[in-house]
């Protein structure tokens, strides 16, 4: 989570430099982290299970003219993976018939 945070605060500091030479409003920034749910079925699929099982964790969007703390982009980013790896939001989706059991 740390170089994801890390990768992302860079980028909103590039975008806040660039609007600010630019003269124009700052652009928000987005991120949306693909989640692999291979092991977090129930029960778990085989590693050798070909195909893309993910899932998008929320999306966190903050304006690129924010001032953050790295510890505070990191703590959100693992809130929203902590969300997903949660066994009550796997059984949820699995009863939606959202989670394709193996």
């Amino acid at each position: 989570m740390a170089v994801t945070g890390l990768i992302w605060k860079c980028a909103m500091a590039a975008s806040k430099t660039q609007s600010r030479a630019s003269n124009t409003d700052p652009m928000s920034s987005v991120l949306a982290m693909a989640i692999n749910l291979r092991n977090k079925s129930s029960p778990p699929m085989p590693n050798y299970l070909i195909g893309n099982i993910f899932w998008s964790s929320v999306p966190i969007r903050w304006r690129s003219d924010d001032d953050l703390e790295m510890s505070f982009i990191v703590q959100h980013l693992k809130n929203a993976t902590a969300e997903i790896n949660n066994s009550d939001f796997i059984e949820k989706n699995e009863r939606r018939r959202v989670v394709i059991k193996s």
